[in-house]
């Protein structure tokens, strides 16, 4: 799960789906390499010729290259 920032409103993404959809039509940008390969890596994992782990290492390198910031959920340590 990533929460992205953009325009001061929190994007929950919690799938590959979403985030393609997100880096389709929400995306502060529409331009550079990172979202090139994003896009084409969430389209492939959702034909399941690429892993949702590529999918969302590819979100996280478009996200660094347009400055959203991210909160990468599944690095957070909970502690009881």
């Amino acid at each position: 799960m990533l929460a992205c920032k953009k325009s001061g409103q929190y994007f929950v993404i919690t799938s590959t789906q979403e985030a393609l959809d997100m880096l389709s039509t929400k995306w502060p940008v529409n331009e550079g390499r990172a979202l090139i390969e994003a896009l084409e890596t969430c389209s492939a994992a959702l034909e399941g010729r690429r892993s949702n782990l590529d999918a969302r290492l590819g979100l996280l390198r478009a996200a660094d290259e347009a400055g959203v910031p991210v909160v990468d959920c599944m690095s957070l340590e909970y502690s009881i």
